[in-house]
């Protein structure tokens, strides 16, 4: 399995595990606490100290008082074991360039086609969670989980799996170009959207009711609404490149209730992040198989904008 030393084998601090434009790690603790214990000012001195006469039997309405349970910690698997090589070959695979080609019709259609399936590949990196079965990802407790050092190993050590996963399948050399840098800055992101989905906010009731807490691309239309914005060159060099570009946007199925501080502040940092990670344009470059084979990256990055250097 190749591995990109520079990357795979650096460790996230505590501190930076939510950091969505600056968040930090007790957010979400913080707020909870916040939540369950309310605000309390000083006594009042001139409040009045009398006890309160005990109602009367028919006029006492009881209420039942729910006691939050401890929601229980059950051991944490290891990632190899929750996605397997199989599972990421289907998501993690580029056609053959000459046979994507022939089922288009032509080269700029093809292109437009690979730059669907980039899309589904960067949302795979973002949100590792989602190669997980739905049986093992129910085991896992989403939203129940409590942010410790075994959480934190295990979202690093599940990124990593997946981060492997993509460069081993889809590129000649891991190290070689931008590939580093553009796979840190999609595996941070996709480290803590994991946090996300496994801790408080991660819950139903604060997405909709969806059931994975998710932050996908979505890719941007051309200036003249006939389509997504592409840009295709094939550069008849040696050894032989395609270049395919274009531009992504990011969403979130965030939706807190009203009422959970945590995941209100939270929210608002991801739409910060999302906002400054607004229009970012993704240049991907290939090289087709000399005979045989998968299209593989030689190169990778993500730029501000399309007339960045």
């Amino acid at each position: 399995m190749v591995k990109s030393p520079d990357l795979l084998s650096k460790k996230v601090g505590r501190r930076e595990m939510l950091e969505f434009a600056g968040i930090g790690l007790g957010i979400l603790a913080a707020g909870a606490c916040a939540e369950e214990t309310g605000s309390a000012g000083p006594a009042d001195p001139t409040a009045n100290t009398k006890p309160v006469p005990r109602p009367t039997p028919e006029a006492a309405t009881p209420t039942p008082v729910e006691t939050a349970k401890p929601v229980e910690q059950r051991p944490l698997p290891d990632p190899e074991q929750l996605i397997s090589f199989e599972k990421a070959e289907e998501l993690f695979a580029f056609p053959n360039w000459k046979s994507a080609v022939a089922e288009a019709g032509s080269e700029k259609a093809a292109a437009d086609s690979i730059a669907e399936k980039l899309r589904d590949m960067v949302d795979g990196v973002l949100n590792p969670l989602s190669l997980v079965s739905e049986e093992d990802r129910a085991e896992l407790g989403l939203g129940q989980r409590i942010q410790n050092e075994k959480l934190n190993n295990f979202r690093e050590n599940l990124q990593k799996r997946v981060t492997e996963l993509f460069l081993e399948l889809t590129t000649v050399d891991p190290t070689q170009g931008s590939i580093p840098e553009s796979m840190a800055w999609l595996a941070k992101r996709g480290g803590n959207n994991t946090l996300v989905a496994l801790t408080q906010c991660g819950n139903p009731e604060s997405l909709n009711g969806d059931p994975l807490f998710s932050r996908t691309v979505e890719r941007e239309g051309d200036l003249k609404g006939e389509g997504k914005v592409l840009y295709f060159t094939n550069f008849p060099t040696q050894p032989h490149k395609i270049r395919i570009g274009t531009s992504f946007v990011m969403k979130d199925n965030l939706n807190p209730e009203p009422g959970s501080t945590a995941c209100q502040a939270l929210d608002r940092k991801i739409q910060e992040d999302s906002e400054a990670s607004e229009s970012k344009f993704f240049v991907f470059d290939f090289t087709p198989p000399e005979k045989e084979g998968p299209m593989r990256l030689i190169d990778f990055r993500i730029k501000d904008s399309v007339n960045e250097p």
